[in-house]
């Protein structure tokens, strides 16, 4: 890792691609994705890690981005909601109308992505 002027260069995987970034030591993955790559599916709600707007999929399971260092996350494999297009999982809940504003809905989706990831 190299470390200039209080960042640090890091690699993510996101969505089948790879990004090299400059980050700083306390920047979150969700600030990261939404900031630097433009994903912004996952949403600041609480940034504390209990609404689960965030939600992420890290190397197969479910996570808070807001709770992951972005530098913490270099090397894992991360799925965001942009990543799943039209899965089955996401025609399921729209043709189920299964949202309400819509501002969690990327998160349900991420934790509910798990068993049909197969």
């Amino acid at each position: 890792m190299i470390v200039y002027k209080g960042k640090a260069e890091i690699t993510l995987l996101v969505n089948g691609r790879t990004h090299v970034l400059w980050v700083r030591a306390a920047d979150v993955l969700l600030d990261v994705l939404r900031g630097q790559l433009g994903l912004t599916g996952a949403k600041p709600g609480c940034r504390n890690g209990d609404c689960g707007a965030c939600t992420v999929v890290m190397d197969g399971l479910p996570v808070k981005s807001c709770l992951v260092l972005a530098c913490a996350a270099e090397g894992k494999q991360i799925l965001t909601v942009e990543g799943i297009g039209e899965s089955p999982l996401a025609k399921a809940f729209s043709e189920a109308r299964a949202f309400q504003c819509g501002y969690c809905t990327p998160g349900f989706l991420m934790a509910s992505l798990r068993p049909f990831a197969k």
